[in-house]
């Protein structure tokens, strides 16, 4: 068994397969160990309730963080480049907001819908983009242009959320793969 570890220390060991002083112990992505919580309240009000904050206090000794984000540079979009897709957000109620999409292809725009509900992390897919086979394959033809932006936005987050760590755990990134599954990557210092 190997002495104490730190939460970066310990999941590392882990993922390389080498002794560790406990199993690393992580509550999901959604239970922010880390210093800054979400930003978002619409999404995200229920991590600043008191019950969650002392719930997360009292967790933090047991557990280690791999606290995640996904680069604006990749999307389920077939990878079509960040700048070509435009977001509209829009307060539909006090719960509800929708979040409209267009994706500027040759050939033609095409359009997507996602919902969101207040206390719900997630988004709801409504309308997706490649509604037959024809707009699928505009979307993989478009031509890959290097958004510099977005490349920028990636790396400030990924050393922001590296900072907020510290020694308690590996940030995380998500690369979304064109047919809707997530590749993780626990990556460790600076871009």
């Amino acid at each position: 068994m190997a002495s104490a570890m730190t939460g970066r220390e310990r999941i590392k060991a882990a993922l390389m397969g080498q002794p560790v002083d406990r199993p690393p112990l992580n509550l999901g992505s959604s239970f922010h160990l880390h210093t800054r919580l979400p930003d978002d309240d619409f999404l995200w009000s229920w991590t600043k309730e008191r019950r969650f904050l002392e719930l997360r206090e009292y967790a933090r000794p047991w557990c280690d963080s791999y606290c995640g984000f996904e680069p604006p540079l990749f999307n389920r979009y077939m990878m079509v480049t960040a700048n070509r897709i435009k977001t509209e957000l829009v307060q539909a109620s006090p719960d509800k907001r929708r979040i409209i999409g267009t994706i500027s292809l040759p050939g033609g725009d095409v359009y997507y819908e996602d919902h969101q509900t207040t206390g719900f992390a997630t988004d709801w897919h409504i309308e997706t983009p490649g509604d037959d086979m024809k707009a699928l394959d505009r979307m993989i033809e478009a031509p890959f242009e290097v958004d510099e932006n977005a490349v920028h936005k990636t790396i400030e987050l990924f050393n922001m959320l590296e900072a907020d760590l510290d020694d308690n755990g590996y940030p995380q990134i998500f690369f979304a793969l064109p047919g809707g599954c997530d590749f993780s990557l626990h990556a460790s210092g600076n871009f």
